[in-house]
């Protein structure tokens, strides 16, 4: 069946993942205006499956079953982040797309709200409010597992966002992860994400720094909400600080490739870091006996800090699996 061009293409890379997936669609299959009328908007969802088992094409069949909107489902491989959202891409038709986490849940009216600031504000990219929550769906209440998992901030709608120094937007953590843009040439081409980073993750961080400096409005849309739930497995002190360090080193390797004009750059960062590293680990072995949380956080600063030294041999986090711990 052919489909005349939609508005927009919601894109959902995924890794044999069924029951997150399965919510994922469904809150994108119900999305609603803002006052809870209809959508009034062609809408077109491109699952990505990544993974081996193929799982995806059962769920994707079975929630839009009895709707108008058209998915499908494509296979792609190696398993490789930044090869899943390229095919993404490569498979979109509309004009604009929102890149949707298949671990996030919309408000009915998320893509409501991120539609209105994109046409108040002109911007080519709006991001929303990722809102973590543990898998019952319970809000996260430690602030450490809000800023790694969620995106946050107090500025208001419509508020100008920037990815990187020394601009950026304080306390923000820039992400595709509900995020909507105009399809420009920014995502044109055979890799707008960068395969080098598909193990170890950053490749949309690197994306956004590249749009930004050609060019691109980045705005901020609170009342674009999203859901992520955070498994258990993710909560552990192991994990935290082992994506604490690849953030770091992601981070440094995006910053020092996208900054050519400060060959500098790289040193800066590790002496930065070996700094940072000797203040937090000198306060991470004063909170040895004392309360769990303050001490995780000295110890997640820490390897913040490592990353920045040693960036160039980045660990494959997206292949790693941390089973079988305690929360933190």
């Amino acid at each position: 069946m052919t489909f005349a061009r939609p508005d927009l293409s919601v894109l959902v890379c995924t890794y044999d993942r069924t029951d997150p997936l399965k919510t994922c669609l469904t809150h994108v299959r119900d999305q609603r205006a803002v006052d809870g009328g209809p959508l009034g908007l062609a809408l077109e969802v491109i699952v990505v499956d990544n993974g081996p088992l193929g799982h995806s094409q059962a769920i994707v069949e079975a929630v839009f079953a009895e709707s108008a909107i058209p998915a499908r489902r494509v296979a792609t491989a190696p398993p490789n982040i930044s090869i899943a959202r390229n095919r993404c891409l490569a498979e979109a038709r509309a004009p604009l797309v929102l890149f949707l986490d298949d671990d996030q849940n919309l408000a009915p009216d998320a893509i409501a709200q991120a539609l209105a600031v994109l046409d108040e504000t002109g911007a080519d990219i709006v991001l929303g409010r990722v809102k973590a929550v543990d898998l019952a769906g319970t809000p996260i209440s430690n602030p450490l597992l809000g800023d790694i998992f969620g995106r946050r901030s107090a500025l208001p709608r419509g508020a100008a966002l920037a990815v990187y120094r020394p601009r950026r937007t304080p306390g923000f953590t820039p992400g595709t992860g509900l995020s909507l843009w105009r399809v420009s040439p920014w995502l044109e081409g055979a890799e707008p994400f960068d395969p080098a980073f598909g193990a170890c993750g950053g490749e949309d961080l690197d994306l956004l720094m590249r749009v930004e400096a050609a060019g691109a409005k980045i705005h901020w849309a609170p009342d674009s909400v999203a859901l992520e739930g955070v498994p258990g497995d993710r909560m552990t002190e192991r994990y935290l600080i082992t994506r604490a360090y690849s953030g770091a080193q992601v981070y440094a390797a995006v910053a020092v490739k996208n900054t050519p004009e400060t060959p500098g750059l790289a040193r800066i960062l590790a002496v930065k870091g070996a700094i940072q590293a000797a203040v937090w680990g000198s306060l991470a072995l004063l909170l040895t006996v004392g309360p769990k949380g303050p001490r995780l956080k000295a110890r997640v600063k820490v390897a913040l800090a490592l990353g920045k030294l040693f960036w160039r041999k980045r660990i494959p986090l997206y292949q790693m699996t941390f089973d079988g711990e305690s929360k933190a």
